[in-house]
């Protein structure tokens, strides 16, 4: 039985019929496709939907297997690039042409048959129209992108990116707007998008918020010490790696430096790098922003190329030490033993600096040099009985570091002098110094090579005298040890300093005034006694006590790197005297320890350590010969002699001594060596013709020589204006002591005939006061009068060249009375 059946599918532009004939059980197809316009009905094309540039896979009804020849492919009337033609598989690839939004897909076989596959929908890439805002902020600004055909979700392959770096968060993603974050580390440029499967494609440009300097508090700066306050806009609210700011180019170091970073504020010390002057400069390289200028700052003057040596500028300009450095530096042949609480020893500004007993082998535990003391290598701990230097306080490494901190070597300060060997000695803990150990360490000193020994022990021995200390003193100063002191800070708390004339103190005043110790007083950087220092004739000269930087133990240090600032006392003067010594020591090796110390005080500024002023007087090394008349005597034999024609005559007696008007204060301390060049006179006694060197005539007194009637108290200073010769009263010894640069010892003791050859004044004005007062002196007090004006000073006869200028604690001392008018 054969049967025909008809069915026929629907196609895109028409019906095509299709016949199925049945023979016996066995179903037999055959597809007849009708044309439409000339074309089959039903292909295929994959996609349907494509976008320029993309790959377009057609199925065709292929006639052409056994055809030679050439077909062609168009897409919306645009032939199309073909990619592979396989005939006899009915498979053609071609690219979808560009410029085009959609169209038939038109098949142009080998065999000449021209057939249209299905219609292509052709997507257009993305595009831009707009991004808010233009200047971002890397890491922190949402850019919103606006524009079309953007997919409504983000595809694993969509990505936006900033000037070639994608854009990892994502806010928000439609067909219209992509809302991201701009990514850190990010330079100005182009945003771009790609969406898949289209290439990238740039959109408008952008531009990176820039940083604003607008002001810098302090201006002028110490490198590595000085906070400075940077101030702006745009600064980011934290610091982030790439990001930078510059002090003449040189960075800032976040975690040494930088203390706070907002997007208004910065807080930093001034990197210790910088050397120079220049211009604060901000770089946001984690904006990828380039670096903007601000303000200029300066730097202050510096006296070495140390990192806090401009925190020293004031106090050893005050005292020349800057000067002094042209002509020496100082010699590590000089050592300077400092007897305290120990000195760090490692300390990189003062390890170079360490004296090293050489004599000694470390840690045998052997006396190798016979001297007393095991493995004593760097110095010897008198509290602990051993050679372990381990610091026991703050107080010792400080002076150290005043007196001999290697200079110019870009490390913390500069010392006095910054070649010398320091011999750390140990008596003290941080309770108690013990006068045994300090006994010891003195003779350890004297007997160990120690030129000069500092003693800044008034923290804790000066409450009071012993004379427990003076034959240790007498020991060192024997063999030719400088021996320098502190004058003790009587009552720092309350700034009032003690009369050691009054209440003597230890150290500073165990020489039984034989000039053996240099004692040292605290004055600011003007030159002012400091209220709290001690004075007296026990203090021989003064230097800056007041806010004085130096190196510290690292436990104790206020400032980064083992330093420590504001340091207060005569303890911080007394390594500026030491210093200056080891300077002269190291410019002059035979120069004895009187005549270093002679030299120190007689070269002072009004009583101020003047480093340079000492070390530019020539020397030449010799035995002096002393004027007629001069009395010396040696520390180790009480015998005083007076000089006369070459020959030293010995004073037989204290009743001759005192019957000849002699002063016991002049008597000058010479070594045996010098005495003994002196052939031996015959004795002084009651009928022995003498001169006397204290009975001198008015001519013979200098301007500003202190001088006192023989059997009087009132003390005088004169000067002179011209032909006329003036005296004016001190009113008191606390009016004495507080000026600086006056000392008793220097007191002339003259006939009541020189004193009266003098005219009296008691016209002042005060240093910093126009005023001129007339005083009424009684007893230690008295009373001050205001002269209205010049005309009545001249009309009630005062001479104005009379007028004395005083200090206003002189002025001070007495009452105010009515106006003189």
């Amino acid at each position: 039985m054969n049967l025909k059946l008809k069915s026929q599918i629907k196609s895109q532009k028409g019906f095509i019929p299709i016949i199925f004939t049945i023979i016996g059980a066995v179903i037999i197809t055959s597809i007849n496709f009708s044309f439409v316009n000339n074309a089959y009905a039903y292909k295929s094309i994959s996609p349907v939907k494509g976008y320029p540039g993309g790959t377009l896979s057609i199925s065709y009804d292929s006639k052409d297997c056994l055809v030679s020849g050439n077909g062609r492919v168009t897409v919306g009337g645009i032939e199309a690039e073909i990619k592979n033609w396989y005939p006899c598989v009915a498979y053609i690839y071609v690219t979808i042409p560009n410029n085009i939004t959609g169209g038939d897909v038109i098949v142009y076989t080998y065999s000449g048959e021209t057939q249209n596959i299905g219609y292509l929908t052709v997507y257009q890439p993305p595009a831009i129209s707009s991004i808010f805002p233009t200047t971002v902020i890397p890491g922190v600004t949402e850019v919103t992108i606006k524009g079309s055909r953007f997919d409504n979700s983000k595809g694993y392959y969509d990505n936006v990116y900033f000037n070639g770096i994608k854009a990892t968060t994502v806010r928000s993603w439609t067909d219209a707007e992509i809302v991201v974050v701009a990514p850190t580390g990010i330079t100005a440029g182009k945003i771009s998008i790609k969406i898949d499967p289209f290439d990238e494609i740039d959109g408008p440009p952008f531009s990176l918020l820039t940083p604003v300097i607008t002001s810098i508090s302090p201006a002028n700066v110490i490198p590595g010490a000085t906070i400075i306050t940077v101030k702006g806009q745009n600064f980011g609210n934290k610091w982030l790696v790439g990001d930078d700011l510059y002090f003449d180019e040189k960075p800032a170091k976040e975690k040494r430096d930088v203390i706070s970073w907002t997007d208004t504020e910065i807080k930093t010390y001034v990197p210790k790098e910088v050397t120079n002057a220049g211009i604060v400069s901000i770089k946001k390289g984690s904006w990828g922003v380039d670096t903007v200028y601000g303000p200029s700052f300066s730097i202050q003057k510096k006296v070495s190329n140390d990192t806090y040596s401009n925190y020293q500028t004031s106090y050893l300009e005050t005292i020349r030490a800057p000067n002094a450095w042209s002509i020496t530096k100082g010699s590590k042949n000089v050592v300077v033993a400092v007897i305290d609480d120990g000195v760090y020893v490692n300390h990189p500004d003062l390890r170079e600096n360490i004296w090293i007993n050489k004599n000694e082998v470390i840690g045998n535990r052997i006396d190798d040099d016979g001297n007393g003391y095991i493995d004593d290598i760097y110095g010897w701990d008198f509290i602990s009985n051993n050679g372990e230097m381990t610091v026991k306080g703050s107080h010792g490494t400080i002076l150290a570091g005043i007196l001999g901190a290697v200079g110019d070597n870009d490390e913390g300060i500069a010392g006095i002098s910054w070649d010398v060997k320091i011999m750390p000695l140990i008596v003290c803990d941080t309770k108690y110094c013990s006068p045994n150990a300090i006994i010891n360490a003195i003779k350890y000193a004297a007997d160990n090579g120690s030129n000069i020994i500092n003693l800044s022990l008034g923290t804790w021995v000066t409450t009071g005298y012993s004379t427990i200390y003076n034959e240790a003193i007498k020991y060192a100063y024997n063999k030719g040890v400088i021996i320098v002191a502190a004058a003790g800070n009587g009552d720092i708390e309350g700034g009032i300093g003690q009369n050691l004339d009054i209440i003597p103190q230890s150290l500073v005043c165990n020489d039984n005034e034989q000039n053996m110790v240099i004692g040292v007083g605290a004055v600011n950087n003007d030159k002012y006694r400091l209220s709290w220092s001690n004075f007296g004739k026990c203090v021989d000269i003064y230097a800056p006590g007041y806010d004085i930087i130096s190196t510290q133990a690292p436990n104790y240090s206020t400032v980064e790197g083992f330093y420590t600032i504001k340091n207060n006392g005569t303890s911080f003067s007394a390594p500026m005297v030491s210093g200056a010594a080891a300077l002269l020591k190291a410019k002059y090796p035979t120069m004895s320890n009187y005549e270093i110390r002679d030299r120190l005080i007689k070269n002072s500024s009004n009583g101020v350590l003047d480093v340079y002023k000492a070390l530019n007087q020539p020397y030449t090394y010799q035995i002096v010969k002393r004027e007629d008349g001069s009395l010396v005597k040696t520390i180790t034999d009480p015998t005083v002699y007076l000089i006369e024609n070459g020959e030293k005559r010995p004073i037989l007696s204290a009743a001759i001594f005192n019957a000849f008007g002699y002063i016991w204060d002049k008597i000058i301390a010479i070594t045996q060596g010098e005495i003994d060049i002196y052939p031996l006179g015959p004795g002084v006694n009651i009928s022995s013709p003498v001169s006397n060197p204290n009975i001198i005539n008015a001519v013979d007194i200098p301007e500003g020589t202190l001088i006192r009637a023989r059997g009087d108290i009132d003390i005088y200073i004169v000067k002179y204006v011209g032909s006329k010769k003036f005296k004016r009263l001190i009113l008191s010894p606390s009016v004495f002591n507080n000026y600086g640069h006056l000392r008793w010892e220097d007191i002339m003791d003259v006939d009541q005939s020189i004193v009266d050859s003098f005219i009296t004044s008691n016209l002042v004005r005060a240093v910093y006061d126009h005023k001129i007062y007339v005083l009424y002196p009684s007893g230690d007090t008295g009373e001050k009068r205001w002269v209205k004006d010049y005309n009545v000073l001249t009309r009630l006869g005062y001479d104005p060249d009379a007028v004395y200028e005083i200090n206003q604690f002189d002025r001070d001392s007495y009452t105010t009375g009515s106006l003189i008018e």
